[in-house]
């Protein structure tokens, strides 16, 4: 009787054990897929009429490889369980950078590598030597309501929001190669707030945000730039 006890015993724990394994590989796996962003411009907000006229010229602008393949896992880190993204945020900086400084000089912006090489024609170039992408989200408030299993309450509507805020480190160079400015702008923070039954899908807020906060740090990167050229084109020269 003990052995078949025993035998009863074993036969449960390996059962269990076995149960273990598949659900630790299967949560594996899914841990393991990874939703991939992409760059998606109509994300971006559309465009408003300038309020100055554009500066004559063209910008050079520096993206160094770190800077332009760099990626951020979004709002949950990959070890939360949440499903694993992938934002494309070198990409979307770049296109922001573009169409903002696409805006504020007539030649545009130009894509470039430092040393200028001689006759590019760009007015400055503008270097981002390092991004930092932080975001974050907060429960604004939660109705609960009991349910009959741990941990007997459950949510029947709540508010969340959800922030970013993107830094820049700058450089603004002559075609010299002369340092003009060195600064860092950010995008303020991007709120959004969302409802629990919203339809969008985790991949769709990250990217929402993304693209939001590239935008505004775009726009103060391109105003820096012009304030930088304007101020250099109006200093006294020797003679």
């Amino acid at each position: 009787m003990r052995a078949r006890t025993a035998l009863a015993l074993n036969a449960r724990a390996r059962a269990a054990l076995v149960q273990g394994m598949l659900a630790t590989v299967l949560m594996l796996g899914g841990c393991a897929t990874v939703q991939v962003g992409t760059l998606d411009p109509a994300l971006f907000p559309a465009a408003e009429t300038a309020a100055l006229p554009p500066l004559h010229g063209q910008v050079a602008l520096v993206l160094p490889p770190a800077v332009r393949e760099q990626t951020h896992p979004g709002l949950h880190p990959p070890a939360s369980g949440k499903p694993r993204i992938q934002l494309p945020l070198g990409d979307a900086l770049d296109a922001a950078l573009q169409r903002q400084l696409g805006a504020a000089f007539t030649g545009g912006a130009l894509p470039a590598a430092l040393p200028l090489a001689a006759g590019s024609g760009a007015a400055v170039a503008l270097v981002v030597a390092e991004v930092r992408l932080v975001m974050d989200s907060k429960l604004n408030w939660m109705v609960p309501v009991p349910v009959p299993f741990p941990p007997f309450l459950a949510s029947a509507a709540s508010s969340w929001s959800y922030t970013a805020r993107l830094e820049l480190d700058l450089r603004l160079t002559d075609v010299l190669g002369r340092l003009l400015a060195q600064t860092t702008v950010d995008s303020g923070n991007v709120v959004f707030e969302r409802g629990q039954w919203t339809t969008e899908t985790e991949l769709q807020l990250n990217q929402k945000l993304l693209h939001q906060a590239a935008w505004q740090a775009a726009a103060q990167a391109a105003r820096v730039v012009r304030e930088t050229v304007l101020a250099d084109r109006q200093r006294e020269r020797a003679l």
